[in-house]
């Protein structure tokens, strides 16, 4: 994940689009818990939210 981010990144530096740096920051690995917390949020799953809060 972190290879692609870096790749994606770099390509949006060399193009000038901030949408795809933007993009790539999103692939970063913050992604995972932010989905993670989310998803406990929508479900209302207590252990999931926790698990998500401790990987920020």
């Amino acid at each position: 994940m972190i290879t692609l981010s870096v790749i994606m990144a770099t390509f949006g530096l060399l193009v000038g689009s901030a949408s795809i740096i933007i993009g790539s920051m999103l692939i970063a690995p913050l992604l995972s818990p932010i989905l993670g917390f989310s998803m406990g949020i929508v479900m209302a799953d207590r252990a999931l939210i926790s698990r998500s809060f401790l990987l920020f």
